[in-house]
């Protein structure tokens, strides 16, 4: 006696019962093509989570780090490598070898797609720190590498949605899968609704992740939040958000962000800087002198640090300490800071030496031709030599005694 159907006889469950069968080669095939897709980003990815977990451990990992790091563990124990990192990073070469494989067996069905894949991996190449670069990850390295991952989605939706009476019906076989007629519903037909289905997918997604990403550039702030959100333990990340806050005139803020960045990175002589510069603007010239000497502590001889400490004790009038410190930093530039020069003439005219400090702001003025300020500091300073050269001639003609 037939069993009752619990489904109707539609095409779909159809479709389902004739793959049923050869489910494990479906599910093969599926991952073959997957692997065919991420394997030019496999290595990028893979040489950062080398860098990030196996030689410089991070007290805490990110999404893609903790992903790779059990898939490795698992590789490790299930072909008896071992515990540690020698074990994961034998594993991870093994996974990587395996997909290398995979990439050059698609030679054997398609020379396009094996150039797309090789494309992808031969452009990131260059930023994949083989060579130690201090940019880890940037969108702008996957503007070239993307060309190669368009083709393959291309090349995957052609052989998807290709008719097998393309050459006879021309243009109209891109509509010949709206035939409902049930005898001309094949596996082929199915695909093609695949296909298709991909592509609309596909075209939703990327519009949609388009749009958000858009709004993410809509200003600094905007951008450097969303950069702190998705990798919290980047201290670059808290280093430009402290700067937006600080150009928007939240200093207080800023300075939340850059403690933020030296505790993950206290090695960083440009968050050093700006922490002080942070003080500064708020007043607090003790805790950005505290700042600047703990970065020369650490070494840094950086001449953002050496000019704003000059700054900072002519601020606090402590001129022998300023100008000890400023000519540090000129030493430093090789007298080309334009900046180191403004601050000598601030110097001098805090001590009223008018001369001095005219000449300190022509010699910034000459490095930096384009500087308004400059230009104004050196008009008024010559009006005022001019002024005192007047009264100081009259008051001598007054001060001469008259002829017997």
């Amino acid at each position: 006696m037939r069993r009752p159907r619990i489904f109707p006889a539609i095409a779909l469950i159809r479709f389902l019962g004739y793959v049923r069968p050869h489910l494990w080669l479906v599910a093969g095939g599926s991952v073959m093509g997957i692997l065919k897709f991420t394997l030019p980003l496999a290595f990028p990815l893979a040489f950062k989570y080398v860098f990030d977990v196996l030689l410089v451990p991070q007290p805490r990992l990110e999404r893609v780090n903790q992903l790779i790091d059990r898939l490795c563990g698992t590789i490790a124990a299930t072909l008896h490598f071992g515990a540690g990192s020698a074990a994961k990073l034998e594993a991870l070469t093994a996974a990587l070898f395996v997909l290398f494989l995979v990439t050059l067996g698609t030679l054997r069905y398609s020379r396009l797609a094996t150039f797309s894949a090789l494309w992808i991996a031969i452009t990131l190449l260059p930023v994949s720190h083989l060579i130690p670069y201090p940019e880890m990850m940037a969108e702008h390295y996957l503007y070239i590498p993307s060309f190669g991952f368009c083709l393959l989605v291309a090349l995957l939706l052609a052989r998807l949605t290709e008719s097998p009476r393309s050459k006879v019906q021309g243009p109209r076989s891109f509509f010949s899968f709206l035939d409902l007629r049930r005898e001309t519903w094949d596996l082929k037909r199915w695909w093609m609704v695949v296909g298709y289905g991909l592509f609309v997918i596909f075209l939703i997604f990327y519009a949609r992740r388009t749009v958000i990403r858009n709004r993410d550039w809509r200003d600094d702030l905007t951008f450097y939040n969303c950069m702190v959100r998705d990798n919290p333990y980047s201290a670059r990340a808290r280093l430009g958000l402290g700067y937006a806050y600080d150009r928007s005139g939240l200093p207080r803020m800023a300075i939340v962000q850059y403690q933020a960045g030296l505790r993950l990175d206290p090695q960083d002589p440009r968050l050093y800087t700006n922490l002080g510069a942070a003080h500064q603007k708020l007043g607090e010239l003790r805790e950005a002198e505290q700042v600047y000497k703990d970065a020369l502590k650490l070494r840094f001889q950086d001449l953002k640090i050496l000019n704003n400490l000059g700054f900072l004790y002519a601020e606090k009038r402590e001129f022998d300490k300023a100008r000890s410190t400023l000519e540090k930093a000129e030493k430093l530039s090789q007298g080309r800071n334009s900046t180191v020069y403004a601050n000598f003439g601030l110097l001098y005219e805090l001590q009223n030496k008018l001369p001095e400090a005219l000449e300190a702001y022509r010699k910034a003025r000459t490095l930096d031709p384009d500087n308004a300020v400059y230009a104004q500091r050196i008009a008024v300073l010559e009006k005022n030599l001019a002024t005192q050269g007047q009264g100081a001639g009259e008051n001598t003609e007054k001060g001469q005694p008259g002829s017997p």
